[in-house]
């Protein structure tokens, strides 16, 4: 990926999606241009937060729970707010609902998996000129060239969606194992209580984040399951879903094991720096009191290496999910706790 065209310094984007790994990728994507990102997991919460907020640009999943994007965009656009004109773009694996997005509110259509130079393009024309500099730091990371081994995972594909960076792939494989043992759980239950509809939307949620990471097989296996689901295909789903929740668990546990390979590496190597970690949390609260979203995630860039330490690793986690959805006053809190390690 080239450098990002503009950077984006005082926008606000909100991103929409039920899958954690899908908010974080894209936060992750978006970071290079500066913008503050908010993140919601449903169309209700997006239904909510434009109403206190004003958003430039909201990038809007289409399949989710309780409200899809559809109806949660005909809400926004029926509110009369701040927000019932801002420019909002579908985020789906669906290439053929394009034009149905179009005709129902939204402005643009960023297929998933998201493609870096796609999305440039997308914020390069949708957010506010005014707001808009020329040549933000590049979103390759100089650690692009590290190999990882997982078995079932095209992991040099899953680096791709990263832009090369090392750090938000390890993060974004934390995400996924966490996503994915919460959707064994949410598939079966589907299926014991006969919810069709449901079943279909985890399992083309899941079949978006195993792409995101490089598990392509068992991304073709949901994406199968998906149809099946809309087909309505029960012999089919009841035939091939122990299959996948079986290859996804042997998923998970690789990633696991990988992810706790690193974590002893991390310590082996050293483990915490605790002065250049003071450092690196004293940038963050300056940069939380200024306001400065770039200077927010170059502080939170500096940290995600600690996310490895075994005293630490979960606040260090807590402290960056929360930068992310914008939980800055949680964050201040979750700092003065580690104090105590230092």
């Amino acid at each position: 990926m080239n450098n990002p065209a503009e950077n984006a310094n005082g926008a606000k984007v909100l991103v929409v999606d039920d899958m954690q790994i899908n908010l974080e990728l894209t936060s992750f994507m978006l970071s290079p241009y500066g913008v503050q990102v908010d993140m919601r997991e449903s169309g209700i919460e997006a239904v909510e937060a434009v109403k206190t907020s004003r958003y430039d640009l909201i990038f809007m999943d289409h399949m989710m729970p309780e409200m899809d994007g559809i109806e949660a965009v005909k809400l926004i656009r029926e509110s009369g707010g701040h927000n019932s004109h801002v420019p909002i773009i579908a985020l789906s694996g669906a290439y053929d609902l394009e034009e149905k997005f179009l005709q129902n509110g939204f402005n643009g259509f960023l297929p998933k998996p998201i493609d870096p130079d796609t999305l440039d393009a997308v914020v390069v024309k949708w957010i506010p000129k005014e707001k808009l500099s020329s040549s933000a730091e590049s979103a390759v990371s100089a650690d692009s060239k590290e190999h990882i081994n997982i078995d079932g995972i095209d992991t040099a594909l899953g680096l791709s969606r990263m832009a090369g960076s090392i750090e938000n792939y390890l993060r974004t494989l934390t995400i996924f194992y966490k996503d994915g043992t919460r959707k064994i759980d949410e598939i079966g239950q589907c299926l014991k209580t006969d919810n069709l509809h449901l079943y279909t939307i985890h399992v083309h949620a899941l079949k978006g984040a195993a792409a995101n990471i490089g598990a392509m097989d068992l991304s073709g296996a949901a994406k199968a399951l998906e149809e099946a689901g809309n087909k309505k295909d029960r012999a089919f789903i009841d035939a091939h879903t122990p299959r996948l929740l079986t290859d996804l668990e042997v998923q998970l546990k690789g990633i696991d094991e990988f992810l706790a390979m690193e974590r002893e590496r991390w310590n082996q190597s050293g483990g915490t720096d605790s002065e250049a970690l003071k450092a690196a949390l004293n940038s963050l609260i300056s940069a939380i009191d200024e306001f400065c979203p770039a200077a927010i995630n170059t502080a939170a860039k500096e940290l995600r290496p600690y996310e490895h330490a075994s005293e630490i690793g979960d606040k260090i986690e807590s402290i960056l999910q929360n930068v992310l959805i914008g939980e800055y006053d949680e964050v201040l809190v979750l700092i003065d706790s580690i104090g105590s390690f230092l």
